[in-house]
């Protein structure tokens, strides 16, 4: 049986520091899963959009998470999320081991193609999905660029 690598092909990764906003640029990607480890009850992530990779506007995205839904993890099974979402700021209720949520293009506004998620406590890890272009590892853009 063969495989092949995923990193490259079908996804890139990037992170944020809790509380900084590192963005990630959509250019090659259709769209970003947000993942946060063990977030804590009553903890935040807030959704940004921005117009350049340093300076530039950047904005809370309005347009809010796909279907206004996210998703947690608790003991590997996880659970859709529709409550606690508010103009791209999620609440985080209870303590599950993962929150997941995903940002396509098509939520951005006009000029827009970065995205970030700050949470208020934790590393977020950012999956570009569903690569444009596919490159070997070593050779895919950067993501913050």
């Amino acid at each position: 049986m063969s495989s092949i690598l995923p990193l490259g092909r079908a996804f890139n990764l990037g992170r944020t520091a809790s509380g900084g906003n590192v963005r990630h640029n959509l250019r090659d990607a259709s769209g970003a899963m947000f993942l946060v480890d063990t977030p804590a009850n009553a903890s935040t992530l807030t959704l940004k959009e921005a117009n350049a990779a340093s300076g530039g506007t950047i904005q809370t995205l309005t347009a809010g998470p796909t279907n206004a839904e996210y998703y947690t993890q608790s003991a590997g099974v996880w659970t859709r999320v529709t409550s606690g979402i508010s103009n791209g700021v999620i609440t985080v209720s209870g303590t599950p081991d993962l929150l997941a949520v995903f940002v396509n293009q098509g939520q951005l506004s006009d000029g827009f193609a970065y995205v970030t998620a700050d949470h208020s406590a934790k590393v977020t890890n950012v999956i570009l999905a569903d690569l444009d272009v596919q490159r070997k590892p070593a050779n895919l853009r950067d993501v913050r660029a």
